[in-house]
């Protein structure tokens, strides 16, 4: 059987791709070179933070809760602290700051909706006793 990890990242990355490509399309329609920069650049970004995550979820899963537990917060802060130092830099740069946040944010919520899907295809939806 497929390790969950596994079933997560199948089910996300066919919607997040998707999403990533038509908010592109889209914004590089809408405001040009600006507009693909921004789009590949904030698609790039939310696909490796959540690849990050998946890594982490496999590379854990047979580990002590607690060593899991503080895995998973050190990536948080330095996600944290890499998103930081990724705005300052960027900030410098001339991209289309909306395209950027238009296209992150679908990207994450195609991400995330494919990973719900997958999680209720596994059987644990809501009120299982899983």
């Amino acid at each position: 059987m497929k390790h969950y990890s596994q079933i997560f990242l199948n089910g996300a990355a066919k919607p997040a791709a998707i999403t990533a490509l038509l908010g592109t399309a889209i914004t590089t329609y809408i405001n040009g070179v600006k507009g693909l920069i921004a789009g590949a650049i904030a698609s790039t970004l939310v696909v490796a933070f959540f690849l990050v995550h998946i890594l982490l979820a496999k590379a854990t899963a047979t580990m002590d809760p607690r060593a899991t537990y503080a895995i998973v917060m050190a990536s948080y802060f330095l996600k944290v602290l890499v998103m930081v130092v990724f705005l300052v830099v960027i900030g410098n740069f001339d991209l289309d700051r909306r395209s950027f946040a238009a296209v992150a944010l679908a990207v994450t919520l195609g991400w995330l909706g494919g990973e719900i899907r997958a999680y209720l295809k596994l059987g644990g939806g809501y009120g299982s006793s899983r």
